[in-house]
Parts: C-alpha cells; sequence; structure tokens
C-alpha cells in the first residue's frame, strides 16, 4: 500500500528544553475531510496549543485511496502515537470524511481495550459486489445516555489502556451515515470525476447500513462525543437527493444532511449556522471544540441523544 502523502506533523515541534511539559499536554489528533489539506487544519490547530493541548495532524490524499487504505494508515499512526503516550489522554477531531476513517481505525485497533489489531473480517451483509469493501463486522453500540459527559465510572480494565481512559472526539459535520449527495453525484459523469474512483466512489454507492457495517460503532470508552453540524447553505442537489431517499429534517450545511452526521451510539449535538467548508474556520466552532475537550459538563445549548432513533430532524 502506497504511504505517499500520509504524515504527521506536530503544529508545534518540540524542542530539547519543551520535551517534558509537552509529555504533559493531552494530544489531539486532527483528521482532516475529503478535499481538506493541511493548513486548512491551522487555525484550528493554533487555537487547541493556547488552549494547553498539543494538536497532531493526519494527512491523507482521499481521492487516491481507498476507505481500506486509509484506515490502515491511520491505525499505524495511531500506533507508533500512543507508544509514546503514558497517562495523558489521546483526544480526536475530525472534518467531514475524516470522521470514518476515523472509527475505521479505532475499530480494527480495538481502541480502549488494550490495542489488539483486530483481523478484517468479511461483513454479514455484504454481497459479492460489495465484499471489497466490507472488511469490518459490526460492533456493539453503548446502552444508555448516562455513559455520556461521566455519569459513569470507567471500567477497571480500561484504566492500563495507554492514551484511552478520558479520551474524547469531536466531529465537525461528519458523514456518520454516508452522504445522499455523493450517492446522487455517483449517476452522472461529472460527480465521479469530482469524486474519483476510490473513497470517494465508496460515497457514491454504500448506504448508510453499508457504511456503520464497514466502519463500525464508535469504542464504549469514547464517553463525551461532540458532534457539530452545520445549518445554513443553499444546495438544491441535495436537498432533491435527501428527499428521493426519505432523509428527514430541512438543515443541511451544502454538502451534507444534519441527519447524516447523527452517530448510533450516544453523542451530543449541536447545530451553527453555517456551510461545511467554513466550520474550521469559525472562532464559536473552536470554542465548541476546545470546550468539549476540555470541560466536564457540556454546553446548554448542546442537546444530548441516546441514539439516533431518539434524534429530531433538524
Amino acid at each position: 500500500m502506497s504511504s505517499a502523502g500520509l504524515a504527521w506533523a506536530y503544529a508545534n515541534k518540540p524542542t530539547s528544553a519543551l520535551k517534558s511539559a509537552i509529555r504533559a499536554k493531552p494530544s489531539v489528533i486532527l483528521i482532516g475531510g475529503f478535499f481538506g489539506k493541511r493548513h486548512q487544519l491551522l487555525p484550528l490547530q493554533h487555537q487547541l496549543w493556547n488552549a494547553g493541548l498539543l494538536p497532531v495532524s493526519f494527512n491523507y490524499y482521499a481521492k487516491t485511496a481507498s476507505f481500506e487504505e486509509q484506515v490502515e494508515s491511520l491505525a499505524e499512526s495511531l500506533m507508533r502515537h500512543r507508544s509514546h503516550t503514558e497517562d495523558t489522554p489521546v483526544h480526536f477531531v475530525t472534518h467531514c470524511y475524516g470522521g470514518l476513517v476515523l472509527r475505521g481505525a479505532l475499530r480494527k485497533l480495538a481502541w480502549g481495550s488494550g490495542g489488539a489489531v483486530i483481523p478484517p473480517t468479511p461483513s454479514p451483509h455484504a454481497d459479492n459486489s460489495t465484499s471489497a469493501h466490507m472488511d469490518f463486522n459490526k460492533t456493539g453500540s453503548w446502552g444508555s445516555l448516562s455513559s455520556l459527559w461521566g455519569c459513569e465510572d470507567v471500567q477497571p480494565w480500561l484504566s492500563s489502556c495507554r492514551g484511552a481512559k478520558g479520551s474524547r472526539i469531536v466531529m465537525l459535520a461528519p458523514p456518520n451515515r454516508g452522504s445522499c449527495l455523493a450517492r446522487r453525484m455517483q449517476h452522472s459523469m461529472a460527480g465521479r470525476a469530482i469524486l474519483g474512483s476510490e473513497s470517494g466512489a465508496q460515497l457514491g454507492t454504500l448506504s448508510p447500513d453499508d457504511w456503520r457495517a464497514l466502519a463500525g460503532d464508535l469504542p464504549a470508552v469514547f464517553r463525551r462525543v461532540h458532534i457539530v453540524a452545520g445549518t445554513r447553505a443553499v444546495n438544491p442537489m441535495l436537498s432533491a437527493a435527501a428527499q428521493a431517499e426519505g432523509i428527514e429534517g430541512s438543515a443541511h450545511d451544502g454538502i451534507l444532511m444534519e441527519r447524516e452526521t447523527h452517530l448510533h451510539t450516544p453523542f451530543s449535538l449541536s447545530r451553527v449556522a453555517l456551510p461545511h467548508s467554513l466550520l474550521l474556520y469559525s472562532p464559536g466552532v473552536w470554542a465548541q471544540v476546545i470546550h468539549a475537550l476540555t470541560q466536564d459538563h457540556p454546553r446548554e445549548d448542546w442537546q444530548l441523544h441516546a441514539n439516533t432513533q431518539d434524534a429530531p430532524a433538524g
């Protein structure tokens, strides 16, 4: 598998005088979106550093590698990073498609259960035409809303997992249920050219159930997961695609319907009146990310959802 373009980049390269202080900082792994570039994460990296966190970015070329290849690269990088992490937590912040890559990598690593790598297993839901993309079985989901925001103690066996205890995730406009817009684009030659023949083609063909089987649910060690969904944009093609697939609600960010960002496991949700690509540059969103990573209680304007069946449509 080619690893071109896949690299780790520390926002502030540590010097020998700073090593001890840096080790005490919780790491924040940033994973960009489908068309995202490393420089798009720099404003958020700067804010995280100023908040006392150590931002680290994972870079990939979405159009030239499959989802499985990106998951493998991220999983390998996480194993290297985690080996240098002692008692400080490792947090994650994703934008768009990076949320799916993170889910797949955490599933592959069995994050929070000792770090054993799960060998790929064909999904029972995959047919012959999609079996190449169905490398993981589904995992169990969280059982109750009380597991969010520290309402329950972490199981004792988690305490020995490096970087797992206390880890948190913030997802900015993640396509957790896939993308109806990508599936509609896949029907046109221009759309297929934009998406490419690798992971973009997977976005354009896989259903919400397929993505859950492929990426898996988040490990239960992550008791604090926050999703930020954009709600202000105009895109008639997206609205038509959502209506054709029967997706409830009308709120969207121009790329994803708000409903498509929801997880099948517990999460907190905030809606911001911004389009998809501007979420990374909003001071208000930066503040929410930092709050979710550093504070012990959710903000009053956030909605807590035990599962997507109870989540109201936007």
